[in-house]
């Protein structure tokens, strides 16, 4: 992830779950903001939101789960994480 974005995650991620949803709504799709960060902090997200939108994050979960290789070096966390939100 660039320097730039780091940046703006860190900020984001200070402010709380509304403001990560934000980042990640806003640089999705960016073209330096790729797997497997963009996984990790999609998974973060869920974490933080599980209690106040359950539903979202089991869908965001079950998103990143199909992007992301069974070789990937997240897909320990991923696997961790199955139990709670598939």
């Amino acid at each position: 992830m660039k320097y730039e974005l780091d940046q703006r995650y860190a900020a984001a991620k200070q402010k709380g779950a509304p403001a990560i949803k934000d980042f990640l709504d806003a640089y999705r799709n960016a073209p330096k903001f790729e797997d497997p960060r963009k996984a990790w902090i999609e998974l973060d997200y869920i974490v933080l939101i599980n209690g106040s939108n359950p539903l979202e994050a089991k869908r965001i979960f079950l998103d990143v789960k199909q992007r992301i290789p069974t070789n990937s070096v997240i897909y320990p966390r991923i696997r961790a994480m199955s139990k709670t939100y598939e």
